[in-house]
């Protein structure tokens, strides 16, 4: 074993120390394998032991336990005496305690009741590279505790692969300590070529030539159980392993499997492990490493509304960390399965959970401690404030919350370590008496899902008919596995899967003992909490059903159509049900799980709702009005709302008419080339005689008139009808005169006056344009006698004549009416007697008699 004296973090603990002694805090940049996870704290205990109990933080549960049983053996104690762990439901330190490992989870939920960390002088947030949600969110704690209310409390922050700058900036500029010595060299070595085989085929075709290029230990890297399972198999009978224990390493291990794995041996092991023998864990002897360059990250999925591990290339960091494993007990070797050139391809860097996750955990916990604004909160890396409000949407929907606050059930679901959703699915299974149900339903949810294997399209419909599974319903689900769980075999259960959610479930459960016995009068009904196995009756089928309820209750979906394979989901989304049996005919469901696949999404998971479930501040009744497209008008409606999908609806009258006013004024202005009334003859010529007025006679300052004072009118005509062919037929004139006033209107018909008697006693329309002169279409007949072109607009402006035969057809356009007679007519004059010899055609039109007919006085 490696001596505590040998570590090359010594070489840098002199100046960590002295940075407490000056600033009370640093950040440690230390290379893998240099022993800062066990150096750091022992040199602290030695050198202020009178600053009381020191708290080491670790981001995975093997590590905590790992790095207490390393330090326990360093200070020749037994575990939970001198150095103690605390990891999710399992404590072992007392008062005794000079040291004490946690995660983060755990430290987060002991800030709930001990928000200063009152027995703890020191705290070491170690890997922190790895920028979890949950370190992010201790680390801002702290600084928060520190500089606000425990100045003395030592902060250290260790990682091996930080970029210590942003970190320290944060703190206050904290002082950086840099350590250079690995503990032994790392020989790392990449695939010659680029493989398209799969990780059971690629490890064990190399692992010989490390076991022949190192005498140690073979660490094998890959991204999960699945992954462990199937290289395990193919590397079981391999020639030349007899000697060699294959071991397997993952987070839900059993713990006393994990002390097998880390326990000193004189047999070579070959360990296959996930990125949790990444950081902190110590196995002795480990020489050589193999790394399939990936990993499952955990990342928001908005198919299930929950965090779920997306398969990703590990960054440069990660890789380095990794490699650092063969070095820390002798000189090693690495071999990594991906090219040399593609390395520089990987961010350098993990991407911070905050940028990638869900914050609806952190703001939960935040408001539980105090922190209702939480974009003033002290963030290494600021979450944007859309995904804030998103979290404290999610979180005032699942009751956790209320106007910013904690509400009595939000601070229940805290004492879950689970996600809001499952926390707030849990909490109500226990208070409908389902508990165990609950349990195993959060574990399917959380973990791997254990009828992948049957999923539609994995095997024949008819093997699925034939194990009687209803593939597309969360309760069936449910209840098979309790059943399998109990004893009973399902082909249709993935044995593998199966037992990783006999843990998580087991872990659930034991969780709902912290849980009170009693909450909000909302739930008093739900029947007593209990943890005793639930039997498989309908009863509890209704139970899990609205404890899913609760926890889902944005993923509430209603069929378009009874019998229709289409939904719509709360908050618009449209939805396919890949299996309508699963919802049993029921027109509302829960969906669980749903795969976007152009405009609808295939719902993969469902649970059948009762209306009569939907209670509480999502669902609300009301009347309202709307622009309906088909009938081009606004119509009421009394509506049943969940959030925003709409349960019932049925017709009655517009009540509120300043709102159908505003509602049809949006449509109007969307589709104004269709509404404005352009072939309103009157409306156009007023609005045109205007127009030219105040182009002609400036000095009278007539109004200003466009498309905004046109839209001014449209919008006072919403007001007395809910139809778009209200707004275009209605008495847009009368508005207009209105709009520009009796003395406006009494000008315009002075000066541009609709109409003109002519010579015949007829009064005929003038007609009007912007940018034309006014014109006059009258027949030739009706005009003897008038000697010069009548004027308009104070005589500004001529009438533009449109002289027309007696069939209505024009013969002479003209200004200058005088001009005309004394040139042009007398050849009109010919030509049109000609062609209509039974009219009069005088030879001297000044001095003959107008007439309407054109037929001559006599005539009339």
């Amino acid at each position: 074993m490696t001596s505590e004296q040998a570590l090359p973090i010594n070489e840098v603990l002199e100046e960590c120390l002295q940075a407490l002694r000056a600033t009370g805090q640093f950040v440690l940049s230390a290379p893998p394998g240099a022993g800062k996870t066990t150096g750091v704290p022992l040199a602290l205990r030695r050198a202020f032991p009178e600053q009381g109990r020191i708290l080491l933080l670790q981001p995975r549960r093997m590590a905590a336990r790992a790095v207490a049983a390393r330090l326990s053996r360093l200070l020749g104690s037994s575990v939970g005496d001198r150095v103690g762990y605390q990891i999710r439901l399992d404590r072992n330190w007392g008062d005794q305690s000079e040291i004490v490992v946690m995660t983060y989870g755990v430290v987060l939920r002991r800030m709930q009741s001990d928000p200063f960390l009152e027995p703890f002088g020191t705290v070491l947030l170690d890997e922190f590279h790895e920028r979890s949600l949950e370190a992010d969110l201790t680390l801002g704690m702290l600084h928060r505790v520190r500089t606000q209310l425990r100045p003395n409390l030592q902060l250290g922050v260790m990682s091996a692969t930080l970029d210590a700058g942003p970190v320290a900036q944060f703190l206050g500029d904290a002082p950086v300590v840099e350590s250079l010595g690995r503990m032994h060299p790392v020989k790392i070595l990449y695939a010659e070529r680029l493989g398209k085989e799969r990780l059971e085929e690629q490890v064990p075709s190399i692992l010989p030539r490390v076991l022949a290029a190192t005498e140690g230990h073979i660490l094998v890297f890959l991204p999960g159980v699945g992954e462990i399972h199937r290289v395990a198999k193919q590397l079981s009978g391999m020639p030349g392993l007899e000697s060699i224990d294959v071991m397997a390493l993952y987070g839900d291990l059993a713990p006393e499997k994990q002390d097998q794995v880390l326990a000193e041996t004189a047999r070579r092991k070959v360990i296959l492990a996930t990125n949790v023998a990444e950081t902190s864990i110590t196995i002795p002897g480990v020489t050589g490493v193999i790394d399939s360059g990936q990993a499952r990250v955990m990342r928001m999925h908005p198919t299930v509304g929950l965090p779920r591990l997306d398969l990703e290339p590990i960054s440069q960091a990660s890789a380095d960390q990794r490699a650092g494993r063969a070095g820390r007990t002798s000189p090693g070797v690495c071999y990594r399965l991906w090219l040399h050139a593609s390395h520089r391809a990987r961010a350098e860097f993990d991407t911070p959970e905050i940028m990638r996750g869900d914050l609806s955990s952190a703001v939960l916990q935040l408001a539980g401690w105090g922190e209702h604004q939480p974009l003033q909160f002290p963030w290494l890396t600021p979450p944007t404030p859309d995904a804030i409000e998103g979290a404290q949407k999610l979180l005032g929907q699942l009751g956790g919350l209320e106007d910013g606050q904690i509400t009595p059930l939000g601070r229940l679901m805290l004492r879950v370590p689970a996600h809001p959703r499952l926390a707030r699915l849990l909490v109500s299974a226990k208070h409908r008496g389902v508990g165990r149900l609950g349990a195993v339903c959060a574990a399917i949810l959380s973990e791997r899902d254990p009828f992948i294997d049957a999923t539609p399209g994995k095997i024949s419909a008819g093997d699925m008919q034939l194990m009687g599974l209803s593939a597309a319903n969360m309760v069936d689900r449910v209840e098979r596995m309790e059943r399998w769980l109990n004893g009973d075999d399902d082909d249709a259960i993935a044995r593998g899967a199966g037992e990783i959610v006999r843990r998580a479930a087991e872990q659930f459960e034991q969780s709902l003992k912290n849980i009170a016995s009693s909450h909000d009068e909302s739930e008093q009904d739900c029947g007593p909490a209990s943890l005793e196995r639930a039997s498989l009756v309908s009863v509890n089928d209704t139970h899990l059903s609205r404890a899913l309820l609760d926890a889902f209750p944005d993923r509430l979906a209603r069929q378009r159509q009874p019998g229709s394979d289409r939904g719509l989901m709360v908050g618009g989304q449209g939805v396919r049900l890949k299996e309508l049996a699963s919802v049993r005919g029921k027109e509302l469901f829960l969906c669980l799980e749903v795969m976007q696949k152009g405009r609808d999404a295939d719902v993969r998971l469902a649970v059948p709702i009762e209306s009569e479930w939907l209670v509480g501040t999502g669902l609300r009744d009301c009347e309202e009005c709307f622009y309906n497209p088909s009938q081009k008008r606004v119509v009421g409606r009394k509506r049943r709302y969940w959030y925003d999908l709409v349960l019932a609806e049925t017709p009655t009258e517009v009540v509120d008419r300043a709102l159908s006013a505003e509602i049809l004024w949006r449509e109007v202005s969307a589709q104004w080339d269709r509404v404005q009334p352009l072939d309103n003859r009157e409306l156009n010529q007023f609005t045109a005689r205007l127009k030219c007025l105040a182009e002609w006679m400036p000095d009278e300052e007539f109004p200003a008139w466009g498309e905004a004072e046109s839209k001014a009118i449209a919008k006072e005509l919403c007001a007395n009808t809910v139809s778009i062919e209200g707004v275009k037929n209605g008495p847009w004139l009368d508005y207009v005169k209105g709009a520009v006033g009796y003395e406006c209107v009494r000008k315009m018909d002075q000066f541009a006056p609709e109409r003109l008697r002519v010579p015949s006693g007829n009064e005929l329309t003038i007609e009007y344009a912007v940018g034309q002169p006014p014109s006059l279409s009258v027949r030739l007949q009706e005009v003897f006698g008038w000697q010069e072109t009548p004027r308009i607009a104070k005589g500004r402006q001529p009438l533009l004549l449109r002289l027309l035969a007696p069939n209505y057809r024009e013969v002479q356009v003209t200004q200058d009416l005088a001009s005309f007679w004394r040139g042009t007519y007398n050849d009109v004059r010919k030509e049109l007697k000609r062609r209509y010899p039974k009219h009069h055609w005088p030879e001297d039109p000044l001095a003959a008699s107008a007439t309407r007919s054109g037929l001559g006085r006599d005539a009339d």
